[in-house]
């Protein structure tokens, strides 16, 4: 069964750059698990595709992600592998029947196009899989690397149903080995490609390979590589290396390549023996001569990040895949970035204020939310620092507080933030806010620094400490507790003015610390650790985690309920501690802050924009889409500058209402229009200005909603 189809169950809004399809369903989701809020529909990275048609293409990523469009990114269902692996590699004999292998020696196959996966083989070792190759629905190849110290390869003869491990010699000297590439030409001729500079070919099926060796690079090693035929292929790598061979392996030429050059090639495509292109993290570089001579697009709309996959057919249209970022192109140079749409900075801490949520985020930004993050509103600061902290004491009063010795307050519910001289120029990490007037700030080097007039003076905190601060909580007024490197945790019991050093049992980083009641209080950070204390921290003795990754934050939710963030997943108790539980969740990225309210929903944030709830609501546009039956519209561009299209899926003619409403929730727009033949042309409202808008279509007696972002 699908896990999902975008956010199941109630609502599949699909936006992209070039479309917008939208899809509605009224049922509400029942499910208590970890679901995507931001950003959309994925937050993770991604890594390789499969171009099944025209319009269709598969993706794989991180932590088993898998998703698919069939209208070249209008619009994606979203599923996962039943791994908690990486899909580095897939490849598809046809629209439904694939292979997909990962960066633990698993090999999965799917029948019905990623719908659904079973676990072919999995290898003891966990060797790391970057690519496989299936001749035929029978004859495959995966292969990879065991640590970078084998060349590691695999094969089967009944599609995957047995597999079996192929030794291939190691070049001696090579500082590292492992295998990245490999194509069968034939049903007897493989050819494979590795990290020693070496060549592998085998004319029988695998059963014996000759060996040659790749000319010397300023890199010292090749990354991508891409045969168009039997005897013609290419090879390429770091320092700007393209190397091509037209002899099945047997001799190769160097095309560029050199010591002074920045180019870091990753991957290779050709169309034919003339046509093709190659890539660096920055540039796509095209031949229409079979490599003789090269042009180069650098353009910002390609991006900077490393690419994992590129392909073209012959009128122009290409994939390039990049981390988080997947483009498309239609006419082999202009690139536009399809996923993701929402904003993927860092996010680093989140809180609750009157039922508002607001979390800090790098590049200055906060995020703010009045419907428990179905839509999430940028607010504008006058800095560009990260920001680690921001807390509210009301719907107008809030604070926050980031690198550099940047503190912000503002007095109008974020529409106007003031910077607040402090006198440090450190990075602040937390903050605790008591009033309008009165919190407390820590950060480096043992800074902590308070104000109890709305910032026009601030006192120094009295700390025998120089490690970084990590986190701050009060229990009360006067009581609260301090975290930071190197197992350091101090009390005071003045309100923040005097520090008094505890043992907390370990001298590792501490990098979150909370506390339930006057006595009871949890505090956690490196290699797992969850120190746990009974007595105001007069003892502090440890509690098993069950894991020994690094423990970001911790939230109560009451004294039994407690909830933990690390690297892609929750640890959860329900009993004050005494077992941890993880709770999976979709991200593959670090988690560093959660907050859960008392109707047991919850939120975590982390890097790459990652905002996960949890709980029985929605995720999406609230309540836009309840009554909507089976009406589908396609929407672009999207972006757009003074233009939209609407175009149902039947044609309807006559009369609908479009409503246009920011993010915060006011309607800028309330027009009648009218459909003719299923179509309506809307030249967007000059007052507009850009950013992201929610519209609402009604008409037929039904309402739908999608986002659209105005972009002149």
């Amino acid at each position: 069964m699908m896990k999902t189809l975008l956010f199941n169950k109630y609502l599949k809004l699909s936006f992209l750059t070039a479309f917008l399809f939208i899809h509605w369903n009224h049922i509400q989701a029942q499910d208590n698990s970890w679901k995507w809020q931001h950003p959309f529909p994925v937050g993770n990275s991604h890594f390789d595709v499969a171009w099944i048609s025209e319009e269709t293409f598969y993706v794989s990523g991180t932590k088993g992600q898998f998703i698919k469009t069939s209208d070249f990114g209008g619009s994606w269902e979203v599923s996962h592998l039943p791994t908690e692996a990486t899909v580095r590699e897939i490849d598809f004999i046809n629209e439904s029947k694939g292979w997909a292998v990962t960066d633990n020696g698993q090999i999965w196959v799917t029948e019905d196009a990623g719908t659904n996966w079973t676990l072919q083989y999995e290898n003891a070792e966990s060797p790391t899989l970057r690519d496989i190759y299936f001749y035929n629905e029978q004859i495959g190849y995966a292969v990879g690397d065991a640590g970078y110290v084998e060349n590691v390869l695999f094969k089967t003869e009944n599609g995957g149903e047995d597999w079996s491990k192929i030794t291939l010699p190691l070049t001696a000297g090579a500082s590292f080995y492992g295998l990245f590439f490999c194509k069968a030409v034939s049903q007897d001729t493989v050819y494979a490609a590795g990290w020693d500079n070496t060549f592998f070919r085998s004319y029988d099926g695998g059963t014996t390979w000759n060996t040659i060796s790749l000319p010397a690079t300023a890199g010292g090693f090749y990354e991508g590589a891409y045969f168009v035929n039997e005897s013609t292929g290419f090879i390429v790598g770091p320092s700007g290396y393209i190397i091509k061979t037209t002899d099945s392996g047997a001799t190769w030429s160097v095309l560029m390549g050199s010591a002074e050059s920045s180019d870091y090639f990753t991957e290779a495509y050709f169309y034919d023996n003339m046509r093709g292109w190659v890539s660096s993290f920055e540039c796509l570089y095209t031949t229409e001569d079979g490599g003789a001579t090269w042009s180069s697009n650098c353009e910002s709309d390609y991006g900077g990040s490393r690419k994992s996959f590129i392909q073209f057919d012959t009128e122009g249209n290409g994939i390039a895949v990049a981390s988080y970022d997947i483009l498309v192109t239609h006419n082999g140079n202009d690139f536009e970035k399809v996923l993701p749409i929402d904003s993927i900075n860092d996010l680093y801490s989140i809180s609750n204020a009157n039922d508002h949520l607001y979390i800090a985020a790098s590049a200055g930004e906060i995020f703010h939310s009045t419907d428990k993050g179905q839509q999430w509103q940028v607010m504008s600061t006058p800095v560009n620092s990260a920001l680690h902290c921001v807390q509210f004491v009301d719907d107008n009063h809030g604070w926050a507080a980031g690198n550099d010795g940047i503190v912000l307050k503002t007095e109008d519910g974020g529409n106007n933030w003031q910077q607040v001289e402090v006198g440090y120029e450190g990075n602040f990490s937390d903050m605790y806010l008591w009033s309008r007037e009165e919190l407390i700030l820590t950060g480096a080097t043992g800074t902590i620094i308070k104000t109890s007039d709305a910032g026009a003076n601030w006192s120094v905190g009295n700390i025998s400490a120089e490690d970084n601060l990590n986190a701050v909580h009060f229990v009360s007024a006067d009581t609260g507790y301090v975290v930071g490197n190197t197992g350091l945790l101090a009390m005071s019991t003045d309100g923040g003015y005097n520090w008094e050093l505890q043992d907390p049992g370990v001298l590792s980083h501490l990098n979150d610390v909370f506390f339930v009641s006057s006595s009871t209080g949890y505090a956690v950070g490196r290699s797992g650790i969850i120190s746990y204390t009974e007595n105001g921290g007069g003892l502090w003795i440890p509690q098993v985690s069950g894991v020994s990754a690094t423990l970001n934050s911790v939230y109560f939710s009451d004294a039994n309920h407690g909830y933990i963030t690390t690297s892609g997943n929750v640890l959860a108790t329900d009993d004050g501690g005494k077992n941890w539980n993880i709770q999976p969740t979709p991200s593959g990225n670090t988690l560093l802050d959660i907050y859960f309210n008392d109707q047991g929903q919850g939120w975590a944030v982390g890097t790459a924009g990652n905002i996960l709830f949890y709980g029985e609501h929605i995720t999406g546009v609230e309540d836009l889409g309840r009554g909507v039956t089976t009406l589908e519209t396609v929407i672009y561009p999207n972006p757009a500058k003074s233009r939209i299209h609407f175009k149902l899926q039947t044609s309807y003619s006559g009369p609908a209402v479009l409503i246009v409403n920011s993010l915060n929730g006011n309607k800028v727009v309330n027009t009648n229009i009218n459909f003719q033949d299923g179509e309506y042309l809307w030249d967007i409202t000059p007052e507009l200005e850009n950013g992201v808008y929610v519209i609402q279509l009604r008409l037929a007696g039904e309402v739908q909603s999608s986002k659209l972002i105005i972009n002149r």
